[in-house]
């Protein structure tokens, strides 16, 4: 017979502190961690916003702010009057920012019927918004470019009172996606006729005579066609354009369809056939959404047939047939009883993959592996159900997610979270690290310190864990955070285990399984000795 092992005196001294900690936390503040990705509960109500402008409502995209306030744009019609680009600003908790435009919305009156489809911030807090627009005199349509202050007034140094309207051969043109890039200049992505079409513009808004012919790029396809609904930058100064062609009597079967350009507008041969690559199955398919990975590759959002698609392409423009079965276009006729489309895609530093749209049950984010095989979908609850759709979707460096899109007739925006490979949890609202900023009501993300070496000495006590830090506020020059471990399926990072902690503690220094960052100790027993103690403090008031 095995001797009973005594109870070590660390731990029951831990089960009787472990047992003040619940008395002390008041009623309420005990909640399970989220399902990664799901809407976040205190985000606006039960995780998602409504904005109703008091018109019919449209939109198409999002932007998040250095400061972490949230913009989503789209289009405003009122009765009897034509469409305006409308942007309507939130802070970070969701609620309406009433310092921006009129009561939190900024309306854009580019002098005709004008549609927004696509918006970018520039890092001065400029608002960039692109669409189209039409009018006496000029027929239908152009690219129009607006911009905004960051108190969402017309930019009066920015082309003629704010906006652009740029023309192109061959007629009808829209504009559908922007990205500004680090020297300030602005791309614009969209159709000019059968065609892709760019335009790049100086920051004060006159066309760049440095890209394609006068600031304009007009890309054929076989089959015309065509339109280009999003864009990414390239770190080497080159272009990529997604989107689909062959939409065209009489089949309008559309395929996939990318191109890439290089900086100076030209076609860059070295990527599928003379810069321009077309794939896609027998049902009509396209692209809404592409996103740069941080390896190289493209990860492609949008439709096949009935259903919804995610694509990858490497950097050379060829499909990747390693990319899950499970994300594959789907051939024509297999998608569910109600279509499915993704609409837009977000990839993050640890290449987890964000897709927004529609499924049957309504406004969809869908969690993607890094191999493509999805994790998880998400609907945040809203009225309209499955008449509700998710039109975009943006994943910052923590791991916060927005979508953006409509419920009815109302504006819809959503806030998710998303793990961070190799991160440990905060189970309550921290302060998160973006760029320039500490936003309330956002949680902290990030790689657990590494371990103490073997034989290096050890502080007891609470001050053996330093507090965790803003990523904003690190000094330059220090550690590399941990390598993230990596999924033995796939060879791609793994994803984080629920931390064993008890979900009481509103702390961000926690390894996976429950561990505290830095400690030496694992488990309940490393939590009770280097954790709680200042956590009591905290929840006392108590200083030292």
């Amino acid at each position: 017979m095995s001797a009973v092992r005594p109870a070590r005196p660390g731990r029951r001294r831990c089960a009787a502190v472990l047992l003040l900690a619940f008395a002390l936390v008041p009623p309420g503040a005990v909640r399970a961690a989220p399902a990664p990705a799901a809407p976040d509960p205190g985000f606006g109500r039960d995780g998602r916003v409504l904005t109703d402008l008091a018109g019919t409502e449209d939109v198409q995209d999002l932007a998040v702010q250095a400061d972490g306030r949230i913009l989503t744009v789209g289009t405003r019609w009122a009765a009897g009057r034509p469409g305006d680009f409308a942007v309507v600003r939130h802070r970070p908790d969701g609620a309406l920012d009433r310092g921006f435009g009129t009561g939190g919305a900024a309306l854009a009156d580019l002098g005709g019927d004008d549609v927004a489809d696509g918006a970018a911030v520039q890092r001065d807090g400029r608002i960039l918004v692109v669409g189209r627009s039409s009018g006496p005199g000029r027929g239908c349509c152009r690219f129009a470019v607006a911009r905004l202050l960051p108190d969402g007034r017309p930019d009066p140094g920015f082309g003629t009172g704010g906006r652009v309207l740029a023309a192109f051969p061959g007629g009808t043109a829209e504009a559908h996606a922007v990205a500004v890039r680090p020297d300030g200049r602005i791309v614009v992505a969209g159709r000019a006729g059968p065609d892709f079409a760019l335009l790049r513009l100086r920051a004060d808004g006159t066309p760049d005579p440095g890209f394609g012919h006068g600031g304009r790029v007009v890309t054929a396809f076989p089959g015309g066609g065509a339109t280009a609904y999003d864009l990414v930058l390239l770190p080497d100064g080159g272009v990529v354009a997604a989107g689909q062609s062959g939409f065209a009597a009489p089949e309008f079967a559309a395929d996939f369809a990318l191109a890439r350009y290089r900086a100076d507008g030209r076609l860059d041969p070295a990527f599928g056939t003379g810069g321009r690559v077309t794939t896609g199955t027998p049902a009509e398919d396209g692209i809404r959404g592409v996103a740069l990975h941080p390896d190289g590759r493209l990860i492609a959002a949008g439709y096949a047939g009935p259903a919804e698609a995610l694509l990858r392409f490497g950097p050379d423009g060829r499909p990747d047939p390693s990319f899950g079965p499970a994300a594959r276009p789907a051939p024509a006729g297999s998608g569910p009883p109600s279509f499915s489309r993704a609409y837009d895609v977000a990839v993050g530093p640890a290449g987890r993959i964000l897709t927004a749209g529609r499924t049957p049950a309504g406004f969809t984010v869908t969690r993607h592996r890094p191999d493509g095989r999805p994790s998880g979908r998400h609907t945040p609850p809203l009225p309209h159900g499955p008449y509700a759709e998710a039109r975009a979707v943006t994943l910052l460096p923590d791991g916060t997610a927005y979508a953006a899109g409509l419920s009815g007739n109302d504006r819809a925006l959503s806030r998710h979270f998303v793990p961070v490979a190799g991160a440990g949890r905060s189970l309550a609202p921290a302060r998160a690290a973006l760029p320039g900023a500490q936003v309330p009501g956002a949680r902290a993300w990030g790689p657990p310190r590494a371990a103490p070496a073997r034989g290096a000495p050890q502080r007891r006590g609470p001050a053996a864990a330093a507090p965790a830090r803003d990523a904003s506020s690190a000094a330059p020059g220090g550690p590399a955070p941990a390598a993230p471990a990596q999924d033995a399926s796939s060879g791609a990072p793994a994803e984080s285990p629920s931390t064993g902690v008890p979900a009481v503690v509103p702390v961000a220094a926690y390894a996976p399984g429950g561990a505290v960052s830095g400690s030496p100790v694992p488990g309940i027993e490393g939590w009770c000795r280097y954790a709680l103690p200042g956590w009591l403090r905290e929840r006392m008031g108590r200083t030292g």
